[in-house]
């Protein structure tokens, strides 16, 4: 006769999600916010007239979003 293996189900109680798991959301996490803080600090500097470059809102905001 055979015997059916019983399979832990994968919502079980005391079932945790791997060590590494929460270190990869935390870095994915901070480099969205970097990548989205930057961009928005990258509009502002081309729109300023004195050290950037003195664009208007519609090119900075054009270009960032064809990037």
């Amino acid at each position: 006769m055979s015997q059916a293996i019983a399979m832990p189900h994968p919502g079980a109680v005391g079932e945790k999600h791997p060590k590494g798991l929460y270190i990869l959301f935390l870095t994915e996490m901070w480099e969205r916010f970097s990548f989205y803080t930057v961009g928005g600090m990258w509009a502002l500097y081309v729109q300023n007239q004195q050290q950037g470059f003195g664009w208007s809102q519609d090119q900075a905001t054009g270009i960032w979003s064809y990037y």
